[in-house]
């Protein structure tokens, strides 16, 4: 098995545990086997994470890279994601489109999730009808 995705210096994750579960931050700087500190992205769940160091137990590695300097302040990376199209790609992995829908989800109401209920009695309506 070959790791295609390393804890290093403008890597794009996700927290997966906590206070901040869903929000990506970008990593700064690689404090030591256990911990790295993170800062915002600037767009999506990220937008408003401040700046903390976060345990590798909680960071869901993503494909994307950033370059960035060690250490780099809040608006270098900021400025580096907008620059490299970062948002735009991370919207159209299926992550991304996963969480979209639960956050989705998560807001609707009572009566968005009864008319999404009839829709979904519905649609399995007419597959009965076609399979018969």
């Amino acid at each position: 098995m070959l790791y295609e995705r390393f804890v290093e210096v403008g890597r794009l994750c996700m927290v997966n545990y906590g206070e901040e579960a869903g929000r990506l931050v970008v990593i700064v700087e690689v404090i030591d086997q256990n911990r790295a500190l993170c800062s915002g992205v600037g767009f999506g769940p990220g937008a408003s994470f401040k700046r903390t160091v976060e345990n590798y137990k909680r960071l869901a590695l993503t494909d994307f890279k950033v370059k960035v300097p060690v250490n780099a302040k809040e608006r270098t990376v900021k400025a580096a994601v907008k620059k490299e199209g970062l948002e735009a790609a991370w919207n159209k992995t299926a992550w991304a489109k996963k969480a979209a829908k639960r956050t989705a989800k998560k807001a609707m109401n009572d009566f968005d999730r009864h008319k999404a209920m009839v829709t979904k009695i519905k649609k399995a309506a007419k597959v009965r009808a076609q399979m018969k």
